[in-house]
C-alpha cells in the first residue's frame, strides 16, 4: 500500500511537470524524514562604536539589529556644566531570504557650545546650534543611529534610534537645562528656559517645532524627516539644535531643542513611512521596539542605562538555530523542483501559491508536504528564482489630427481616422521571465477651421491683412468664392477658409446719336461733341461703381447717292440694304432711306441700283447611254433616257 501511495504521488508530480512550461528541472529521491528539534542562539556580534557609515553583507538568515542614538552637545551656564540630552534605543529581529547589503549609520554627538561660536549638529541628522553674543551659544543636536537595507537612502531605514536635543546656554541668572531626550515613538520636548518654552520632539509622522524669542531676530527651521531642526540668530539668543531621528526634533530661540524620534519597521508602523519607501513586507521586524532616552534599557556593554551618552552605537548579531536532537519519522519521497518567475507574477505551479510582490528578488526555497491517506508521505522542495519585475515605462506625446501614422517610442499606430482626444496605447515586451509594459498617452490635437467672411468689388484682387493672404480675383465673375489656406498655429496647421463675396460691377453700353455741331450730356458725361467711345463710372447701391461705355455717333445731315450694279436674280446686301431682284426687270432703280436722330438732323441715302439682265449660256454635248452628265453645273442621270433622243435642260445660277 505504501508503494501505491508513492506511485500516485509520482504520477501527480509528472502531471505537474507536463502542465508547467517554465519548470527548469525536477528530480525525485527517496529519503528518511526526521523531526529535527532546534533551539535559538546568537552568533558573534558585529559592533559599530564610532560615528560614521558602514556596510554589512548579510547572507540569508536571521539577525538581531540594535541601535543607540547619540547625545546632544554639552555647554556651560553660570559656571555649571550642562550635559546634552541622551539618545534612545531601538531593537528588532530581521529575517533575510538571500544575500543582502545592510548600511549602518552611527550618529555623532552634537558639538559643544562656545561663546560666539554656533556648534555643529552631530553626524546623521543632528541640527546645528546658534549664538552670536560674547556670552550666549547653543549646542548641536545628537545624530540618529539607523540601519538601511539595500540602499543608502533615508527611505530604506528599517530601524532608527533618535538623538538627543541640544541645549541653549547663557549667563546671568538663567540656568538652561539640557535638551529633550531622543528615541521612542516621540522624542522628548526640550525643557523651558525661564518663560521661553522648549521645542517639541520628533513624532512618528512629523518633525518637532518651536518658535523664536520676541526679543531677538531669529529664523527657526522645524525638524523634518531624518533631520533635526535648527535656528539662526542675529542677536544674543542661544538656541540648541534638534536631535536627528526618524523625524528630527524641533529648535527654538533662547531655549532647548527637542529630541529625534525612534522607529522600527513592522506591519503596524509601515504606514508611518512618507511617500517613497524602498522597503516591503519582506523586511518587517519581529520582536521590535523603540525606547525613549528617559527609560532604562540595555547599554552596548550589556549593563542597564537610562538614555545613551556620547556617540551613537550599532550592533548586528546573527540569530542561529542550534540542533538540539533529531527524531526519526518515516521514509518519504522528496521531489526537488527548480523554477523561475518574475516578481510581479503569482507562482501557482506544483500546488504552491506564492505572491511575487511580497518576495525579494533572488533565490528562495519552499517546501510542501503532501498528505496521502492521513500520512505525511512526500515532500516537494521548490527552489524558486525571483527576477526583478519591470516597472511600466510611460510616454506622453501629441500629434495633429490628420496625421497618417504615429511612429515613435517603439510604437507604430495608424491614427488616420482617429478623432481629436487622448488615447492610451500599450505594448509588451518579454524580458527574461518578466514583461516590460510600455504605456503611451497620445493626444490628438484638433485641426481648427477658421471661417473669415469678406467682400470686394468685381475687378479687384483680394488681400487679407490678418493672414497676409493675396489672391488674384481681377477676372472673376460676381458671386461667392471660398479660398483655403493652411495657417500654422500651436504646432498644428489650422485651415483658414476665406468666404469672399465679389460684388457685381454692371457694364452699361449706350449708343447716342447726335447731330453734328451739337453735344451730349448724361450718365456722368457732359458736353461730348466728338464721335467715339467714352468710359465712365457711376455709383451703385452695392458700394461698387457701374461702368458706362458710351458710344457717340453723328447722324448725317446730307444726301448720299450710291450707284451700284447687280445681275438680275442676285440679292443686293450692301450699305445696310437688302434687296431681292428676282421679280425686278432689267433697268435702274432708286432706293431711298432716311437716317433719323432725336435732334431731327435727318440724312437721306439714295441707292441707284442698275439691274442687268441675266446671262444665258447654251451648251451642247453628247454622252453615252447609261452614263450621267456632270458638267456646267448640271447633274443629269440618263438611266431612263432613250438612246438617240435629244434632251434640253436648264438651270439658273
Amino acid at each position: 500500500m505504501k508503494h501505491l501511495y508513492r506511485f500516485i504521488f509520482l504520477s501527480f508530480i509528472c502531471f505537474l511537470f507536463l502542465v508547467t512550461a517554465e519548470a527548469q528541472s525536477i528530480s525525485n529521491s527517496y529519503v528518511y524524514t526526521y523531526d529535527s528539534i532546534y533551539t535559538e542562539s546568537y552568533g558573534v556580534a558585529t559592533n559599530y562604536s564610532s560615528s560614521g557609515s558602514y556596510t554589512f553583507n548579510a547572507a540569508a538568515g536571521k539577525y538581531k539589529l540594535e541601535v543607540w542614538g547619540a547625545q546632544g552637545g554639552s555647554g556651560t551656564s553660570n559656571g555649571q556644566t550642562i550635559n546634552g540630552a541622551v539618545g534612545g534605543y531601538s531593537v528588532g529581529t530581521l529575517s533575510i531570504n538571500g544575500p543582502t547589503t545592510l548600511y549602518i549609520y552611527i550618529g555623532g554627538k552634537g558639538q559643544t557650545a562656545s561663546a560666539k561660536n554656533p556648534s555643529g549638529g552631530g553626524w546623521n541628522g543632528g541640527g546645528n546650534g546658534c549664538g552670536q553674543s560674547s556670552s550666549y551659544a547653543g549646542s548641536g543636536g545628537g545624530g540618529a543611529s539607523d540601519i538601511r537595507i539595500g540602499s543608502t537612502s533615508t527611505y530604506a531605514r528599517v530601524i532608527v534610534a533618535g538623538g538627543g536635543g541640544g541645549t541653549a546656554n547663557g549667563n546671568g541668572t538663567v540656568v538652561h537645562n539640557t535638551g529633550g531626550y531622543g528615541g521612542g515613538t516621540s522624542g522628548g520636548t526640550g525643557p523651558s528656559s525661564g518663560t521661553q518654552n522648549g521645542a517639541t520632539g520628533g513624532s512618528a509622522t512629523s518633525g518637532g517645532s518651536g518658535n523664536g524669542w520676541s526679543g531677538q531676530s531669529l529664523t527657526v527651521v522645524s525638524g523634518s524627516f531624518y533631520q533635526g531642526g535648527y535656528a539662526t540668530s542675529n542677536g544674543e539668543a542661544g538656541c540648541g539644535g534638534g536631535g536627528g531621528g526618524w523625524y528630527g526634533g524641533g529648535a527654538v530661540g533662547w531655549s532647548n531643542a527637542g529630541g529625534g524620534s525612534g522607529y522600527v519597521y513592522t506591519s503596524s508602523t509601515a504606514a508611518n513611512y512618507p511617500s517613497g519607501c524602498l522597503l516591503n513586507s519582506n523586511y518587517y521586524l519581529d520582536n521590535a521596539q523603540t525606547i525613549a532616552g528617559n527609560t532604562s534599557f540595555t547599554s552596548p556593554s550589556g549593563t542597564s542605562e537610562t538614555g545613551h551618552s556620547g556617540n551613537g552605537y550599532g550592533r548586528i548579531t546573527p540569530v542561529v538555530n542550534v540542533l538540539d536532537h533529531v527524531e526519526l519519522n518515516h521514509t518519504t519521497v522528496t521531489t526537488t523542483i527548480t523554477d523561475t518567475m518574475c516578481k510581479n507574477f503569482t507562482y501557482t505551479s506544483f500546488n504552491f501559491n506564492l505572491n511575487g510582490d511580497t518576495m525579494s528578488v533572488g533565490n528562495h526555497t519552499y517546501s510542501k508536504n503532501f498528505v496521502i491517506n492521513s500520512a505525511k508521505d512526500s515532500i516537494v522542495i521548490l527552489h524558486l528564482v525571483v527576477e526583478q519585475d519591470l516597472a511600466d515605462i510611460n510616454y506622453q506625446d501629441s500629434v495633429c489630427a490628420g496625421t497618417q501614422f504615429y511612429i515613435n517610442n517603439g510604437f507604430s499606430i495608424n491614427i488616420k481616422d482617429s478623432v481629436p482626444g487622448t488615447y492610451i496605447y500599450t505594448r509588451n515586451e518579454a524580458v527574461g521571465h518578466c514583461t516590460q509594459v510600455y504605456n503611451l498617452s497620445l493626444k490628438i490635437k484638433a485641426q481648427n477651421y477658421v471661417h473669415y467672411y469678406d467682400s470686394i468689388c468685381q475687378g479687384n484682387n483680394y488681400h487679407n491683412d490678418d493672414y497676409d493672404y493675396d489672391r488674384i480675383t481681377q477676372g472673376y465673375a460676381a458671386g461667392d468664392y471660398d479660398f483655403k489656406i493652411s495657417h500654422y498655429n500651436a504646432g498644428c496647421f489650422d485651415t483658414v477658409i476665406f468666404h469672399v463675396h465679389i460684388r457685381a460691377i454692371d457694364t452699361i453700353k449706350l449708343t447716342q446719336y447726335i447731330c453734328e455741331g451739337t453735344s451730349y450730356s448724361g450718365y456722368g458725361f457732359s458736353n461730348l461733341s466728338d464721335t467715339g467711345v467714352y468710359t465712365g463710372i457711376i455709383p451703385s447701391a452695392n458700394g461698387c461703381g457701374d461702368v458706362v461705355i458710351l458710344t457717340i455717333k453723328h447722324n448725317p445731315v446730307y444726301n448720299i447717292v450710291i450707284k451700284d450694279t447687280i445681275r438680275h436674280r442676285v440679292v443686293y446686301n450692301k450699305y445696310d440694304y437688302y434687296i431681292e431682284t428676282k421679280d425686278s426687270l432689267s433697268g435702274t432703280y432708286n432706293y431711298v432711306k432716311n437716317l433719323n436722330t432725336d435732334k431731327n438732323c435727318d440724312s437721306i441715302v439714295t441707292l441707284e441700283l442698275c439691274i442687268l439682265p441675266p446671262i444665258v449660256n447654251t451648251y451642247y454635248d453628247t454622252i453615252c447611254h447609261g452614263t450621267s452628265f456632270f458638267q456646267h453645273g448640271f447633274s443629269i442621270p440618263t438611266d431612263t433616257a432613250t438612246a438617240g433622243t435629244e434632251y434640253h435642260y436648264s438651270h439658273t445660277y
